[in-house]
């Protein structure tokens, strides 16, 4: 084996060490990513269960409907004096 070639071959060595070394730290990182997105969703999970509900009650006013059955009882109070004049005749 040459010179050259030793060199060649200690190179390509120290290059695969040193891109196995910056695969195990993005490997290491990731793991940790993951590991802060779980307690995270589990934070995140815990305060839902602990708040307390929100109820807000909301009017809701049907103008339509409110016209309609307003009518209903004016007719209504009408029909007793009609009802009087009849019997009365």
């Amino acid at each position: 084996m040459s010179c050259r070639q030793t060199d060649l071959e200690e190179a390509k060595g120290h290059e695969i060490e040193k891109l196995q070394s910056a695969l195990q730290k993005l490997q290491e990182n990731l793991e940790e990513a993951h590991a802060a997105i779980v307690k995270e969703k589990e934070a995140a999970k815990l305060a839902i269960e602990q708040a307390p509900p929100k109820i807000v009650e909301v009017p809701v006013v049907d103008n339509a409907k409110l016209e309609e059955l307003t009518t209903q009882n004016k007719e209504l109070e009408v029909i007793p004096i009609k009802f009087c004049i009849f019997i009365q005749i």
